[in-house]
């Protein structure tokens, strides 16, 4: 009997390979990158903001601590300056009933390149801004 090395086997070698790169290669983590968190506009609604890990898999994963009115439906706008121009990237929605907001922003991709995102909480029913703050990611 005689074993063939088609179908499986070659699907085996092809994931021992793309590991075996990816392992040797690296991965760019928390090291590789700065980041700066600026203070909220008015702190009427976000109390902290902090960034808790970059990577280039999972993005900057950041936790946003707010205070809001239980009776009032809010959405936090997250925009990115680009070219002087601030282009809006996601829209979520927050509740007074979960006073913690996690969620992820892309890195930059070049050593040297940055991306500057704004977080902007806004009353659904009026459009108001109450509250914004500025998250800035460097790839060293």
């Amino acid at each position: 009997m005689t074993a063939s090395f088609h179908g499986n086997g070659r699907l085996v070698l092809g994931l021992v390979l793309i590991v075996s790169t990816v392992a040797l290669g690296g991965c760019l983590t928390q090291a590789d990158y700065s980041t700066s968190v600026g203070e909220p506009t008015n702190g009427t609604v976000i109390r902290n903001v902090s960034v808790y890990d970059v990577n280039e898999l999972d993005g900057a994963r950041y936790e946003l601590d707010h205070r809001l009115d239980d009776e009032t439906n809010y959405s936090l706008k997250t925009y990115e300056r680009t070219n002087g121009t601030d282009e809006i990237v996601k829209i979520s929605s927050l509740t007074g009933h979960e006073p913690t907001y996690k969620n992820d922003l892309a890195p930059p991709q070049d050593r040297g390149d940055e991306r500057t995102y704004r977080l902007v909480v806004v009353r659904s029913d009026t459009g108001a801004t109450v509250d914004a703050i500025t998250i800035t990611i460097k790839r060293n």
